[in-house]
């Protein structure tokens, strides 16, 4: 081939590779617009999915509260419908979920051999099927004690233990008392708190379904029968078989026959019983002489402080705890309740303010405390009698100081309080704005003393205008027009200024709340709950009152709140209150200007000297600007060269809209501008060595600071303004759940926090008992949804959490029992 030749076959060539890459190209900007194309719509779709995903999880949460509200409403789950047809009056109940057990309620397809199995059916004391339920809805009356089937919707009669009978084998004298109930692992505990005869009731008595046998402990020591279940109902008198009969073990008795209350669990390598080859359980009993543990070796470990104990209960990590009739519980680890005579690991009780070691339940110095319920070391817990709605309790055993309490009651919420609580505020559910009116009606004592009902010896002296005692005769003055201005359940700080003088002069702001006045300004803080209240006493030396104010005020909902203190913040102006958002029980507090704020007076609690702090808010900051959350000051501009001077809100330097922290010497500032129109979870945290700035759970700032917090000074609390009441310039902005606290919660107890709270936060997010009424009847957790049931006599609330997510409408008296979505009320 001549290079001619060549040269036309490369051109050739050429023209067709060219040809070839322009169609290869052709072809590939077809494919990069189909590409384009392709991008486009999954963008489009990923919108579309993540709008369908946040949809779903609306539909979600719509469809699990309707779920909750439907459950709620059917018959057999509701005790109390089930009364109507089977005249069940209620003392106790328990769902026993035999899927459960150690051996996942195996036990019931091998008890042919049993007595129980084997007698005779549809009789008054025994249904049609023989084979124990899968599901027992326990219910103890004052008299008897019925099994229910609840793998059958409209629950019939099973078995029943009979106290009605004169002297029966298992439940005893024909008045046995009030029963408590629990089962586990065949083993079906009854307590009782009757009358004894003879020996023949009270105490513990155990029915074993596994082994077909009859039990009993009581304060002589324990015994076996030689009777089975079947006979659990014959007459014990007749035919000799009563407790008296049989030799009892004095080695393994309980403290105290009276048995209010009993609890059962099942501890990791439990001995097996070679009976049944199950683990032997535990059994701890509360009696009306202290608390006893039978423990799986048969032998029992006692707790005796001569109290009468009302409620016990194990958690999931086998703790123990025991409540008192006054208010209080305790708990016990296991290394501690497993000896012969056992004491306390730690106690929460009632208004304890030395250091704030414990949190506290929210109630009167007295009641039944209703048993702690719930989750390893989540807890909740009530008193029946001067009780002010639910405690829920995050206990951290090992420092109950640096523990968790929430306070859930008709007409708040508190959200998590830090153990060493000092101050829990803007927690209402009420939309009613808060105004500065002097409410006094002749407070000044002017001309007369006209509005006042005054005693023998009160007399008015119109020289001084005062009021005063001149007498020697015990008697009372009554603000009788200032009463009649006070609104039940509504908080007010009333302002004294007494004169000097020999004798005392006392005051009453409710029954059992009291005090003496000292000389100067006193600030009382006080909820009126009716009647005659406040009032004033003296003592038979000359005593002088020389003014009297009454104003409306915000209220503190910790135990700091003793009505012997300036506690509450008292309004200054006017404070907006609406929903947080549509729907929400908590309000928002606004409407923060110089003139419009709330303040507590110098309060020595927030000394917290160089030792640890916490203050937690939520705000809702809606524009970039000043706002402050909190301050500590005596209003004075040059103030911040003082000890025990703070403010913690957002600036718009150094870091715009971020949290800031100043105190004497110290400024901490976050990174994370906050001023977006949405709530946000705003925390300071001070452990005597680092400071620390949470938003909405995550750590913004850590940094080494000193912080002291004592000096010469007594500056005020404000709320919503700064110091000197400035540094405002968006009065907008919105406060609520603000708590002070002379502990520092961890990082991983902020973000509980903050998790747990946020549900509060949205649209209808309801997070109060429902109804009025702050007197809790009964609690239940269901350990299989994790939910809390909280009875009172408007229904049964039902919490996710912090959260209301269902209630009912049927009052709630005596008894709630839940498990596997199944509940059971009276």
């Amino acid at each position: 081939m001549t290079v001619e030749q060549q040269v036309d076959a490369l051109t050739a060539s050429v023209e067709d590779l060219k040809g070839a890459v322009v169609s290869k190209k052709a072809t590939l900007d077809a494919s990069v617009a189909d590409a384009q194309l392709a991008t486009a719509q999954a963008q489009i779709a990923k919108v579309n999915a993540r709008s369908a995903r946040d949809e779903a999880e609306a539909f979600k949460d719509a469809a699990y509260t309707a779920a909750q509200s439907a459950a709620s409403a059917v018959a057999y789950q509701d005790l109390s419908a089930v009364a109507l047809t089977k005249a069940v009056t209620a003392v106790d109940a328990f769902i026993y979920d035999t899927s459960k057990d150690s051996d996942g309620g195996a036990w019931r397809h091998r008890c042919a051999g049993t007595s129980w199995y084997r007698e005779p059916l549809n009789t008054a004391t025994r249904g049609a099927r023989r084979e124990f339920p899968a599901v027992a809805v326990i219910v103890a009356e004052s008299n008897k004690v019925t099994i229910y089937d609840g793998d059958d919707p409209t629950l019939p009669m099973w078995i029943v233990f009979n106290g009605a009978v004169s002297h029966s084998i298992f439940l005893g004298y024909s008045s046995p008392g009030g029963f408590s109930v629990t089962m586990r692992d065949g083993h079906f505990c009854v307590g009782t708190t009757g009358i004894s005869t003879n020996g023949s009731i009270n105490g513990l008595a155990v029915a074993n379904f596994v082994a077909d046998t009859l039990s009993k402990y009581d304060e002589i020591g324990f015994a076996k029968s030689n009777q089975g279940i079947a006979d659990r109902n014959d007459n014990a008198w007749s035919n000799g078989l009563g407790w008296w009969s049989i030799a009892k073990d004095p080695t393994k008795k309980i403290v105290n026959q009276y048995v209010n209350d009993v609890s059962l669990t099942v501890l990791p390598n439990a001995p097996l019983d070679p009976s049944t080859g199950l683990p032997l359980p535990t059994i701890a009993v509360a009696t009306a002489g202290g608390v006893s543990v039978i423990k799986d070796d048969g032998f029992v470990a006692n707790h005796n402080l001569l109290l009468s104990y009302q409620g016990v209960s194990f958690d999931d990590d086998n703790r123990l705890y025991y409540g008192t009739e006054n208010s209080q519980f305790r708990f016990a680890e296991p290394s501690v309740w497993k000896t012969p005579s056992f004491t306390q690991s730690g106690s929460y009780r009632y208004k304890n303010l030395s250091v704030g070691a414990f949190p506290v339940i929210n109630t009167s110095t007295s009641g039944t405390l209703i048993p702690p319920v719930g989750r390893g070391i989540d807890l909740a817990v009530a008193v029946k009698s001067g009780g002010v709605g639910v405690t829920h309790l995050r206990h951290t055993p090992s420092n109950a100081s640096s523990s968790l309490v929430a306070y859930t009651a008709a007409t708040y919420a508190t959200g998590w309080l830090p153990g060493d609580i000092k101050g829990a505020f803007l927690a209402d559910a009420d939309e009613t704005d808060l105004v500065s009116e002097d409410l006094a009606v002749n407070g000044s004592f002017g001309s007369d003393a006209s509005g006042w009902s005054l005693g023998t010896d009160w007399a008015h002296d119109p020289v001084n205008q005062r009021l005063g005692r001149i007498g020697s005769t015990y008697h009372n003055a009554f603000p009788t027009a200032t009463i009649a201005k006070l609104v039940v359940d509504q908080s007010y700080t009333m302002e004294v200024e007494c004169g000097s003088g020999a004798g005392t002069i006392g005051y009453y702001t409710a029954s059992g709340v009291y005090g003496a006045l000292a000389t100067g300004i006193n600030r009382i803080s006080f909820t009126y709950k009716g009647g005659n209240y406040p009032f004033f006493y003296s003592s038979s030396n000359e005593r002088w009152i020389d003014s009297f104010k009454v104003f409306r005020s915000s209220h503190d909902r910790s135990v700091n709140a003793d009505g012997k203190r300036p506690s509450d913040l008292i309004v200054n102006g006017t404070i907006s209150r609406e929903p947080a958002l549509i729907g929400a029980d908590l309000v928002a507090y606004g409407g923060f200007a110089s003139n419009n704020y709330l303040w507590q007076p110098y309060n020595p609690d927030y000394d917290f000297g160089t030792g640890p702090f916490c203050i937690m808010a939520w705000a809702r900051f809606f524009t970039g600007s000043n706002c402050v959350i909190a301050s500590r000051t005596d209003y004075n501009p040059v103030g911040w060269g003082s000890d025990g001077w703070w403010t913690f809100g957002i600036r718009t330097t150094p870091n715009p809209y971020a949290l800031r922290f100043r105190s004497y010497g110290v400024e901490v500032v976050g990174n994370r501008a906050i001023a977006d129109n949405g709530w946000h979870f705003c925390a300071m945290t001070y452990d005597g060595s680092a400071a620390r700035l949470y938003v909405d759970g995550d750590l913004d700032f850590s940094g080494a600071r000193t912080i002291n917090h004592v000096g010469t000074n007594t500056p005020d609390l404000l709320v919503g303004v700064g110091s000197y009441l400035g540094n405002i310039t968006d009065p907008s902005y919105k406060l609520a759940l603000l708590r002070i606290a002379a502990t520092a919660p961890s990082s991983e107890q902020i973000r509980r926090i903050y998790e747990d709270e946020k549900a509060l936060f949205q649209e209808n997010a309801a997070c109060t008992l429902y109804g009025a009424s702050d007197a809790v009847t009964a609690l239940a957790h269901d350990s299989d949804s994790g939910l809390l049931h909280v009875g009172t006599s408007a229904g049964r609330s039902v919490f996710k959490g912090l959260r209301r997510v269902a209630n009912t409408t049927t009052p709630v008296a005596t008894a709630i029992a839940a498990a596997g979505d199944l509940v059971v009320e009276q």
